[in-house]
Order: C-alpha cells, then structure tokens, then sequence
C-alpha cells in the first residue's frame, strides 16, 4: 500500500473518530432531554408527534458533518489516545512535526540556511487536538520534510552530501543539514503506518457492512414471504378493505392478502403496500374487530411506518454498540403503535374501544411467529407492544383520533432538533492562530491566510409541544366539520350525494336524498355556520349557481326522475338550501329571479301532493308517508316565512295526514297510518335488522318539530306532551351494536324537544352532545366529519351524514346544560315515578318514564336507607320477601343474606344526612345474625340447610366483620372474632376437596363462580382482621375461577369456561344469561379482596373490558336489569378509574335514579322486578341498589 493510500486512511480514520465522537454525544444528549421531559411529552403529545420525536435521537447518528464558523462547540473534544494512538516509541510529538514542517519550509525558501520560526507557542496545546489535526499535521510533516530533503540535494551538488542524505534517510538515523538537527526521516515513516485508530474504524466499518448486510437478507426474505402470500380475501373483504383504505385518505393502492405462515397481522412494503392477514385469523373474528385490524394497518401505511423501521435497522446496524439507537426507537415503536391505535378508532365509535382491546388480546394469544417479519415489515402485536398502556387506552372512549403532524408540529420538531444540537448558536470570534508564520507552496511564494469570517446563526426558539385537549368543544367540532363540507364541493358547485361510483340505481341516489337534495342539505348547514366561516359564501354561491343550472323551469323541481325515485324529498332539501343560501347571503342583484325561481320551487310541491293529503318520495304515487310529509312542511314554513305565497290548503292537508298516522294513547306518529302508530321509524331491508326501529321515535320527532315550525300545537298539549315523553325514552345513543344510530331523528328530535322545558332539553341535548362531538372522525386535513354508519347511510355517504350531525348540532341551544344541573328536588319529593309525574296514567310499568328533573344520588340513597330502616323486622332482620313463608328467598339469599346486604348498605350511609335509629338497627341486626349462627357447623343459617345456605353464608360473614371493624361497633369486646372464626371453619367445611363452592351442604362436588366469588372475598376479609385462613380454600377457590375463564372474551364463565349467568326458573326467558357479566364481576371482586391489581394482568384487564362494553341499563323489554350485577359490577370497574368508570357510574346513575319509586311517606325504594328479584321482594331489591350507588361512593366520583 502507497504511502500516499495509508496518509489517507489515517486522515479519513481521524476525521470520522471525530464526528463519530460528536455524533454519539449529540444522540446521546437528546435522548437524555427526552427522557427528561417524557413525563411532560405523555400529557401534551399525541401518540403520532411523540412517534416522531423519539427518532430525533438518530438523527445526529446520520447527520453529514458540517463545519461552521462561529459555532460554538457544546461537546467536549475527542480524547487524544482514541484519535492518535499509534507507534508511541516512533510518532513524533505534535511540537516536533509543526517545528519540521516549518524548519523545512524555511531552509526552502532561504536557499539551504536554517529558517528561523517566531512560534510563542503552538496552536493547540497537545492535550487539546483533535484527531483530524493530528493526522493533518503529520501528513504535512511528512510531505515537508520529504521536499526539503529533495531541495537540499539539488542545492548542494556534492555527491558525498547526497550520500550522506540518502543514507540517512534510507537506514532511517537522523540526518544533519549544516548541522540542523532534522526528524524528517522519522516522521516519514510514522506517516506511512496504519495508526491504532484506523485499524479501529476498518473493524468498525466491517461490522456495520455485516449489519447492513443482515438487514437486506431479512429484506429479502420478508419479500418472499409476501410473494408467497397467495391467499385472496373474499369479494366482500376486499370491498371493505377498499373503503377502509380510502376512508383512512390514502392516495395509492395497498394489497390485501391472506397467508399461512403469519399468526398476527403485518404491513410491509416501502412503494406498494401489502397488509398480511392469517387467513385463520380472517375467519375468527367478525367484521368489526377484523375491520378495526385493517384500520390499525392501513394507518401504518399512511404514516410509512415500514421504511422508517427499515431506516431505523440500517441505523442500528451502522452504530450497533449506541444505546440511542436501541433505547429511542423502542419508545417510538410504542408511540407508533398507540398512534394507530388512536387512528383505527377514529373511523368507529369511542364505545367499540372494549372490543378492539379484546381484539388486540386475542391476536396477542396467537403471535408466535412475529420474528420472521423482524425487518421489513410493521406487525400488529409483538413483544414490544405488549404493554397495558396500549391496552388501557383502547379501553378508554375518551380516547381521540391522531390527526397527523400539521406544518406548525413539523415545523416544531425540527426547531427542537436543531436547538438541541447546536446548544443555542450564537457568533463568535474565530481564535486567530498564534503561530506568526507564512506558508509557502511548492514554488516558494507566500500564501496569506485569509482574514476569518464572521457568521451570524439564529437563535432557533425552543420546541413547545402544543397542548391537546382531551375533548374538543362543541363549536370547535361545528366548525371543523363547516371546513370539510366546504372542502368536499366539486368543481362544478354541487355536493355529491354518495362517493361510491357503482351505487345502485345510479347517479349518485343513495337513501333519501340524491346530488340536488344533498347539495341542498349541505347549503342548508353552511348557511347556519357563522358568516365568518373561511369560503363559506363562496361555496353557497357556487351551490346556488349549481341549483340554478339543474332547475326545471317548466316543472319547477330542482331534481328530475334520472336522479333517482326520491325526487320530492330531494327537492325538498334542495328548495331548503337554496332559500337558506339566500337569505344568508341576501345579494340585490338578481333577487327577482331568484324568487321566482322559489316561488316555482313550492308550487311543484303543491303539485307533487298526492290524494290522501300528505306528500310521498315522488310525484304522483297513491300513497303517502309521514317522513316526507313533515319534511315538505318545513320546507314551506320556511317558504312563506320569507314571504313566499303557500296555499292553506295544502299545509291542512299534510297535518291531516300527519294526524292519520298518530296514535293518541302512545302520542306515537307512525310512519303510514295503516299501522296505527306502531311504527316508530321506517327502515330499508338491508337495515331493519341492524337498526331496529324500536329503538328511536323518527316520525314522532319529525311530526313534533313540523306541528310546532307552523303553530299547529304547543308544549301544553298533552298529544305532543305524550310525544315529548317518547323522545327522551329513547335518548340518542352512538352504538353501532345496538343500531341505535339514526341522524334523522337526532335532527327532528334535537329541534323538536328545546319546546318543553328545561329538563327534557337538558336530557336530550346532553346525549346529543355526548353521541356526537366525540364520535366525529378526521380526514387527512384535519377537518371533522362523521362515518357514514347510521340507519340511512352507507359507505361513501359522509358529506350528508356530516351535514345532517352538523344540522342536529346548530339546533342544539348556546351551552348545553348537564341534565344534572337542572333542580332537583327535595328529600320527599317526587321520584322518577311519582304521582307528580306528568306521565298519564295509562302508562304501563312496563316502559317506565324518566324524571323530568333527575334526583340528586346522595339524596336518593339516603332516603332508600330510611326505607330499609322503616322495613327491619322487629327482630332485627330483613326479610327476603313479604310471602308469608318461612323460607321465603330472594334471587340468591333467604334471610340471612338480604339481612347481610341491607347492614352493609347502612354501614356506608352518606355523610351531611341524619338517620335516626341506625346504630339501634344495625346492633338489632347483628344479634339476630348471631342468633342464627349454628353451634355445631358455625354456619349463619336460618333454619337448616337450603340452596341458599352456603351465598347467604358468605354475605353474613363479610357483613359481621365489616360492622365488627366499625366505629358503630362496641370496642370492648372480642367476642365477634370467635363468631367470625367459626364461620370461617364452615367455610372450609363447605368446601369440595380440591375445588370451590356452590349452593349445597354438605358440598356434593359441583362448583360455580358466583358463590366461590363470595366466599373467596369473606375469606380475604377475615384475613384482614388477623383470622387464619386455609391456603387450600383460596387455591381451590381461585383454581375454579381460573377455569371458569375464557380468553378469547374475558368471560368467568358460571359452571364453566365462558358459560353466560344463571337464571332461576321463569327469569330465563325474559333475563337472558349473556345480557350481563355477574360471575365476572363476582369473580373480579374476589381477585382484588385478595390483594390482586387487576390492571396489572392481562387476563383480567380482557374481564373489565367486557363489563365496560356491558354497562347497566333499566330495560325490563332486553332483560337487562340486574341489580346484582351492577352492584358488583361498579364495584370492580372502579379500579379503572378515568373516562371509562365515569362512564359506567354515569349509566348506572341513569339506570337507578331514574326508575326508582316512592312509598306512601316519600320514601325510596326500587320495584322488584330484575333478574333476581320478584314482588315482595322490594327490600332486598332496594339493598342490592343501594350498595351499587354507595360503589361509586367508594370511588370518589362525584357527578
């Protein structure tokens, strides 16, 4: 190798040791900031920016070196063994080869004399150099000192000299000039030797290449993997994988395939995207847990997630020993991984987030094989992602969508990465070497160096993460979604109707309304929005002009019968618009035409009317229907308001019509008048089933909202009264499960009810509000818009769907009042069933009625509480039921048990209330408890062994300790702890060997989850105070828990794996086993008495997100109202405390203070008439509801 090869290996090997150096602490000190302020980054970024500010660390590592005069070095120099480390016995000292450098440049330049040198001292101390000067130094040493040997042999022309020279410096002994010492030689050969250091970075670059290497071979085999992916989904999946792909705003095409050889879901691809699915895994979930999978890749592919994990291994493989490069891309992957999140839940509402936690778990369970897509390729659930975070914020609904980086974040992260290199640049003066010397070049002339120069750098601002709030307001969303209808006008001024090119029939019809009637629609929302709106006028204008080229001047419909059957209903909304549009816009110039023009708009309603009065979906029909009748009523209110002429005749004939199809008894407006009022809301065949028209008022709400727009009734008459009632029956809820999503009648609804008071509107606007601000989605720009998955629409149908929830929302008053800040009323007063109640008394119990004003909680427990204390027997129980019968039950306990729940209801009585006579009540009950226990078995037991004994037992035994360690209870005795230790000993002794409990004693072998659940937590409170308890009764007991649990849902199952509840007798047909969780909740609650912290295992994290997607709910028709259940139920799911609880308490709030009754002195109670309990069985029913409230006590929350 060439002196001249090694010179530059040693120069490259210094100059890439000293940006290695600079590089590394640079990474280093960022990653140091971030995980400073990673506490403050989890509050204020989204999991999308912070993805992309944990890669800042890498980007030093990758950073080209740039010089710059004036920056200030923040980093310490390279130390000089790392840099220069060579043959210490032969380099030479960096004084000695500065001084050869100029002494031979001088004796060139004198014609052979000694130059003379004035250094006062050296440009750098030696501690102080870097290795590229070094290295720079000593090439120039060797290259001077080998030119002046040149030089002095040609001056001198004595052959013996030049023998002296070349000998010299041929054997490597230090030479003489005229008897000047001179280390050229030396240094000539120190030059031409491979230093320490470079031999360092050739092993360096050996092992990167080998690391770079490994990454293409894992390239390679991801790409075989994919091309043996051959498996095609089926029509109907690609379909929805297409729609789910352009929903998600991606611009090319992705792949969807099946494979074999996968157990989790995985995207690879860096210019054509492939998503992988197991094709087992296809066939195992449904449609909304798989869509949501292909959510969560598709927004791995719009971020590019797979180059950047790509980039992210070649980094590695180039700085393989950096911690940056392991530690930083470990968090991003995290960030990453809850960004999608975030983003598959934008598409679906905030309720499915139990399910897609579920769906997550269930992939987890089957990775085994993630590591064969370790490069290449994004998979769904590997090790990494297996956290609880990712989990418990699917299982939050407050959860937001990830909006993407706007400019200003993208524009933030960069700032920070700067500011964090370059420590602030400020400008300095260059340091002017102190070496007072000329350089000469080859031909001896001087070489001035050149004057420093000066350069400013700005001070970059240091990155601020930009707060995001947990909720967006109600007018930021309004305005948000103004922006997105703006944005999706066409070119030629109209807004089409659906997206979707093979809609059947075509152009563009889709339900109710086609391109004229959604072009009105949505000018009927833009005109609404403020004026200030950003192209708001614009888009109106361009809307009207639109309208006005598709008018019919001699029919005088803005819509024709090519675009579609639904030509009245859409030139309803298209006159609605353009009238809207108008007078938002009120321009002079034209104003005759455009009257005109609407003055022949009403009459080709008036014409379209049909014989029975009201109007129909197209002109000339022999039928009619209340939707389009109230519809075209509101359009011609809204004419003659704006002094439009509207015939009498017309308008007597649609409310004839629309009271045809009302029904007095139910103050229900039913869609044909054939049916008497018993169709609440039309539906389409494809759509009856998935949205069940029982569950909304559509055509009540849309009569309602018609009869008030025209006068033709008040809030004070009782048929709109009864009407009214309806409406908040059947509060709007966003639940694509229950199909309760219909936009029709949220907007007739939401303008219907602000008429009868304060408490209807403040119940109704608040479900309102709650179903749609957070349920909205985002598009790529930001803007707001809502899925296309109600009654009346379809994939494709977003900009009505959208301008209808735009609707609903401007109908809603300034500040929408939580229905509990209505007033409440007083201890006594009337509940949610009173006398008082304006509910008329034809109503049947079985749909009972809400509370105009909705009962404090606080209030109403206390009075339930005066109505166990008014209903203790005078023996100091609570019977189980009014029967006269000795052994009488109710649900799962007999006397002992009901007993045991009312004295644990008491113990929690809310503060700031007086109760009269409790402690005298609880010592009673407590006697009477003792009194029961047997002597010879320590059983609490009423009168001998029964299916109740060993349920009635467990409470009994929780409720003795619970009043023993009370301040209620006497403290000088200790007398309780023998009662407590022999009902301990029964416990055991009613046990199965080796398994748990059930009813029976003695215990015949069978076991079920609901009675081990109750003794498992009797027991861990005996434990609490100090009493012994068997270690085999809790591995037992836990050992059928364990079984009884199924993963794939979460579910304790009753007498096994995943088996729903039990039901006793008749309860079976009317309170389905599968509508609730009680053993799971049982279950749960013996896991946390003994000291388990539920959201630290994943099994059990799975069990409260399938309570959470099972909140309470009063409904007697669904057979979802179970006391038990909700006791113990609130009871566990508090443990997960945050949006998710709060939204648990806030139904079962709705679920309790809303149907309970008052007795005869005002006292409340709640009917029997749940799952477990039947008449005469009030007390215990009441108890059971009581201590689900007082869960909520425990939990702090106040609402």
């Amino acid at each position: 190798m060439s002196s001249e090869t090694i010179t530059w290996w040693n120069v490259a090997a210094a100059d890439g040791l000293d940006w290695a150096w600079r590089a590394g602490l640079a990474s280093l000190a960022v990653l140091a900031v971030l995980l400073i302020a990673r506490p403050l980054l989890k509050r204020r970024l989204s999991a999308h920016a912070a993805s992309w500010l944990w890669l800042l660390p890498l980007v030093p590592l990758v950073a080209p070196p740039v010089a710059v005069a004036g920056w200030v070095d923040p980093f310490p120099e390279l130390p000089l063994e790392l840099a220069a480390r060579a043959d210490e016995s032969d380099a030479p000292t960096v004084g000695a080869t500065r001084t050869a450098a100029l002494d031979a440049s001088s004796r060139s330049a004198d014609d052979g004399t000694p130059g003379e040198v004035v250094a006062d001292e050296p440009a750098r101390a030696t501690g102080a150099a870097s290795g590229r000067e070094l290295a720079l130094e000593g090439a120039a040493a060797g290259d001077a000192g080998a030119r002046a040997l040149q030089a002095d042999q040609a001056h001198s022309g004595s052959d013996a000299a030049n023998d002296s020279e070349s000998g010299a410096a041929n054997d490597g002994t230090l030479g003489s000039t005229n008897g000047v010492h001179s280390p050229f030689a030396r240094s000539n050969a120190a030059a031409v030797e491979l230093r320490a250091a470079t031999w360092g970075v050739l092993v360096w670059l050996a092992v990167a290449l080998a690391g770079v290497a490994l990454v293409l071979v894992r390239l390679a085999r991801t790409a075989a993997l994919v091309r043996r992916a051959t498996g095609r989904p089926a029509a109907e999946l690609a379909a929805r994988f297409d729609t789910l792909a352009r929903h998600a705003g991606l611009d090319r095409r992705v792949d969807l395939r099946l494979t074999d050889e996968l157990e989790s879901p995985a995207t690879t691809g860096f210019v054509r995207a492939t998503v992988l699915v197991p094709a087992s895994l296809a066939t195992e979930l449904d449609a909304p847990a798989l869509d949501w999978i292909l959510r969560h890749e598709l927004a791995h592919v719009r971020r590019r997630d797979v180059l950047v994990s790509t980039l992210v291994h070649l980094v590695r493989a180039l700085w393989p020993l950096h911690p940056a490069v392991w530690l930083a891309p470990l968090f991003a992957e995290r960030e990453r991984e809850l960004a999608c999140d975030e983003a598959a839940l934008a598409r679906e509402p905030r309720a499915d987030g139990p399910r897609a936690a579920k769906t997550l778990l269930h992939v987890l369970e089957r990775r085994r094989s993630s590591h064969a897509l370790a490069t290449g390729a994004v998979p769904l659930a590997h090790p990494e992602s297996l956290e609880r975070r990712r989990i418990m914020k699917l299982l939050d609904p407050a959860v937001r969508a990830s909006r993407g980086l706007s400019p200003f974040s993208a524009l933030g992260l960069v700032v920070a990465g700067v500011g964090l290199l370059g420590s602030g640049l400020r400008p300095v003066d260059v340091p002017t070497p102190r070496v007072e010397a000329l350089a000469t070049d080859a031909a001896g002339s001087q070489i001035e160096a050149a004057a420093p120069v000066e350069v400013v750098a700005l001070d970059p601002a240091p990155f601020v993460p930009a707060e995001r709030s947990t909720a967006e307001s109600r007018a930021e969303v309004m305005a948000s979604a103004a922006a997105y209808l703006i944005e999706q006008q066409r070119f030629d001024g109209s807004w089409a109707a659906t997206t979707d090119a093979g809609a059947d029939p075509p152009k563009g019809y889709v339900r109710e309304l086609n391109d004229p009637g959604a072009t009105g629609l949505v000018m009927l929302a833009l005109s609404q929005a403020p004026d200030t709106t950003p192209g708001r006028d614009q888009a109106l204008r361009l809307g009207m002009a639109w309208l006005t080229s598709r008018f019919d001047s001699e029919t005088g419909s803005f819509a024709s019968s090519t675009d579609g059957p639904q030509v009245v209903q859409s030139h309803t909304f298209a006159l609605r618009g353009w009238l809207a549009a108008n007078e938002a816009l009120d321009p002079v110039e034209g104003r005759d035409g455009r009257i005109a023009i609407a003055q022949r708009a009403v009459e080709f309603l008036v014409d379209a009317r049909t014989t029975l009065g009201g109007w129909e979906c197209a002109p000339n029909l022999e039928s009619c229907q209340a939707q389009t009748t109230a519809w075209v009523l509101c359009a011609l209110v809204e004419a003659r308001d704006l002094g439009l002429t509207v015939g009498v005749r017309e308008v007597d004939g649609g409310f004839g019509y629309l009271m045809t199809c009302f029904d007095p008894e139910t103050g229900r407006t039913g869609f044909w008048p054939d049916i008497g009022g018993g169709l609440t809301s039309a539906r389409y065949e494809r759509s009856v089933d998935s949205h069940p028209p029982e569950l909304v008022e559509t055509h009540t709400a849309q009569a309602i909202a018609a009869r008030l727009q025209w006068g033709r009734g008040t809030a004070d008459d009782d048929g709109l009264i009864l009407g009214s009632e309806r409406l908040v029956e059947a509060l709007p809820k966003w639940s694509i499960e229950e199909g309760s999503i219909d936009i029709y009648y949220w907007q007739a609804g939401t303008e219907a009810i602000q008429s009868f008071g304060a408490s209807k509107a403040a119940l109704w606007n608040q479900a309102i509000e709650t179903a749609l601000v957070p349920n909205h989605a985002t598009d790529a720009n930001g803007n707001a818009y809502w899925p296309a998955v109600g009654a009346w629409h379809v994939a494709g149908t977003e900009v009505p769907m959208t301008a209808w929830c735009l609707l609903t929302l401007q109908a809603l008053p300034e500040g929408v009042p939580h229905a509990s800040e209505t007033q409440q009323p007083a201890p006594g007063e009337s509940g949610a069933r009173s006398s008082e109640s304006r509910t008329p008394e034809r109503r049947t119990p079985d749909a009972p009625t809400r509370e105009p004003q909705t009962p404090d909680r606080h209030t109403v427990v206390a009075s339930a509480l005066e109505y166990l204390l008014a209903n203790q027997s005078d023996d100091g129980r609570w019977r189980a039921s009014t029967k006269d019968d000795a052994k009488a039950a109710a649900g799962e306990f007999d006397d002992v048990g009901v007993t045991a729940n009312a004295i644990l209801a008491l113990l929690d009585a809310p503060a700031g209330f007086e109760f009269p006579g409790r402690e005298r009540a609880l010592s009673r009950a407590i006697a009477w408890l003792a009194d029961q226990q047997d002597d010879e078995t320590g059983a609490f037991i009423l009168s001998g062994p029964s299916w109740y004994t060993n349920p009635s037992h467990a409470r009994a035994l929780t409720a003795w300790i619970a009043y023993h360690t009370s301040e209620l209870a006497p403290q000088d005795s200790e007398a309780w702890l023998a009662t407590a230790r022999a009902a301990v000993d029964f416990c055991a002794r009613a046990r199965n060997p080796y398994q748990g409990w059930r009813y029976d004693y003695p215990p015949a072998g069978d076991n079920d989850s609901v009675v081990t659940g109750w003794m498992l937590s009797a027991l861990a409170a005996a434990r609490d105070v100090g009493l012994e308890v068997g270690r085999e009764e809790q591995r037992g007991g836990f050992a059928v828990l364990d079984e009884n649990f199924d993963p794939a849902t979460g579910r304790v199952g009753y007498i096994g794996c995943g088996t729903a509840t039990s039901r006793i007798g008749k309860k079976k047909d009317d309170f389905p086993g599968d509508a609730v969780e009680f053993p799971t909740a049982v279950a749960l609650c013996a896991y946390r008495d003994w000291g388990v912290d539920l959201v630290e295992v994943d099994e059990h994290i799975a069990s409260l997100a399938l309570l959470a997607s099972k909140p309470p709910r009063w409904s007697r028709g669904e057979g979802t109202t179970d006391s038990y259940y909700w006791a113990f139920g609130t009871d566990a799911i508090q443990v997960l405390g945050g949006a998710l609880a709060e939204r648990w308490n806030r139904r079962l709030e709705s679920a309790l203070l809303e149907h309970f009754d008052r007795d005869a002195n005002g006292r409340a109670y709640w009917a029997a008439v749940d799952a477990w309990h039947d008449a005469g069985s009030e007390v215990a029913m009441t108890a059971m509801c009581v201590l689900a409230l007082q869960a909520i006590e425990e939990s702090g929350s106040d609402h």
